[in-house]
């Protein structure tokens, strides 16, 4: 793969993985490669970081063949620990906390029903937050994909919607309630267990109260 990158350059680390900005067969991309751990055994951390990289191709794609905005996924090497994918060319949620002004209600209810349609599907995200949130050209994208999981489960859909709360909250200021009821709305409309996860939900945030006393 080394040989068709060009211009590649880091535009962010992480705890996981560092993130390249390249040129790959004349495509503007987003190579993002998992570091390796050296306080784990060589051959243990081989196998997680193939087996994460693997995963997280996977869920991108599958994302994306029900509906949800996500990069494409170009090529996945398993040796190399990377993934290379669509570059989009937006801003975080998070930059766009002050700007999106009217049209901040579309993006919501297409958010929702974003998060509808993986919840719908058996995908449960793990880090729900303005910054793994584009937009660009009138789509809210969603990215990084590193903690999501195949499950049915109420509780993962729960804190899914919860750490999103969050997350809002924290960058939209006066505006978080009427955002965040905007994308309940269309999550409602896209997802039949909704009701349950609103209340699960609501268990959650207890706990999370609870643990800060």
């Amino acid at each position: 793969m080394d040989g068709v990158i060009r211009t590649k350059r880091i535009v962010a680390i992480g705890a996981e993985a560092i993130l390249y900005r390249a040129t790959w067969i004349n495509r503007e991309v987003i190579i993002k490669k998992r570091v390796k751990k050296s306080y784990r055994n060589p051959r243990l951390d081989n196998s997680i970081r193939k087996e994460r990289t693997r995963k997280e191709a996977s869920l991108i794609s599958r994302s994306r063949s029900f509906g949800v905005p996500t990069p494409i996924v170009f090529d996945v090497d398993l040796v190399d620990c990377t993934i290379v994918m669509e570059y989009i060319p937006g801003t975080t949620l998070k930059e766009e906390a002050d700007k999106v002004g009217q049209e901040a209600r579309q993006y919501f209810y297409l958010l929702g029903e974003n998060i509808g349609k993986l919840h719908g599907n058996n995908v449960a995200h793990g880090d729900l937050t303005t910054s793994n949130l584009l937009v660009y050209n009138g789509h809210i994208y969603i990215i990084d994909f590193g903690l999501a999981e195949i499950t049915s489960s109420i509780e993962d859909f729960a804190v899914d919607l919860h750490l999103f709360e969050t997350s809002i909250r924290n960058t939209h200021g006066a505006k978080a309630e009427d955002l965040i009821q905007e994308a309940y709305e269309a999550y409602s409309s896209c997802f039949d267990n909704a009701l349950e996860v609103f209340k699960r939900k609501k268990e959650v945030e207890k706990r999370g109260r609870y643990k800060t006393r």
